[in-house]
C-alpha cells in the first residue's frame, strides 16, 4: 500500500504565518512610502516658497534703481530669471528639456534647476501684467483649493524630480506683484 503524504495542519498554519506577515508588511510599507512622499512635498515645497519670498524681497531691494517696486529691476524676464538663479544658486536651462513638458506656461518663459531637485518655470512681463494668474503657493492638505492673483506682472510655476504635473498637489504656482509676491 502506498504511503500518502501530505501537510500537516501545523505547517500550514506556518506557511499562511508566514504569508500573512510578509504581505502585511508589504502593505504598512506601501501606504508609508505614500506618507512620506506627501510629507516631503509639504516640507519642501513650503521652503521653496519662502527662499522664494526672500529672493524676491532682496531681488527689489538691491537691483532695483528705486528700491521699491520690481519693474526697476528687471527690464525683461530674462533678468528677473537670472536673478532667481543668481540668489537661489539654481541653473539657467533651456525650457526644451523633457523635464519641463509636464510644467504649463506662456511664450517667453525661462527655466531652471533648483538644489532640492526643484525645476521651474519663470515668466514676467514689467510692461504689460498679464493680469489674473491662477496660483497655488505651495502644498496644504487642509486647503486644496486654488487661489487667482490679479495684476500680476508674472509668476513661477515649480515641481519636483518625479512629479506627476498635477496643480496644487506636486506642481505649484507663486505669482509676482508690483512689490512682493501675491
Amino acid at each position: 500500500m502506498k504511503k500518502l503524504t501530505a501537510f500537516t495542519v501545523a505547517e500550514s498554519l506556518i506557511v499562511l504565518v508566514v504569508i500573512g506577515t510578509f504581505v502585511t508588511i508589504t502593505i504598512a510599507s506601501t501606504l508609508n512610502l505614500g506618507k512620506i512622499k506627501e510629507e516631503k512635498i509639504l516640507s519642501t515645497s513650503r521652503a521653496f516658497y519662502a527662499s522664494i519670498l526672500n529672493a524676491y524681497r532682496e531681488i527689489i531691494l538691491y537691483e532695483s534703481s528705486d528700491m521699491s517696486t520690481i519693474t526697476s529691476a528687471a527690464a525683461d524676464e530674462d533678468t528677473l530669471a537670472d536673478f532667481f538663479v543668481e540668489y537661489l544658486g539654481g541653473e539657467a536651462v533651456s525650457c526644451e528639456d523633457k523635464d519641463f513638458n509636464t510644467l504649463d506656461g506662456e511664450e517667453g518663459e525661462n527655466c531652471a534647476y533648483f538644489p532640492g531637485g526643484i525645476r521651474a518655470k519663470i515668466y514676467y512681463d514689467p510692461q504689460d501684467p498679464p493680469g489674473d494668474v491662477d496660483k497655488k503657493d505651495y502644498y496644504n492638505k487642509e486647503d486644496p483649493t486654488l487661489d487667482s492673483a490679479t495684476n500680476a506682472y508674472g509668476y513661477i510655476t515649480y515641481t519636483y524630480k518625479d512629479s506627476l504635473g498635477a496643480f496644487g498637489k506636486d506642481t505649484f504656482r507663486i505669482a509676482f506683484g508690483l512689490r512682493d509676491v501675491k
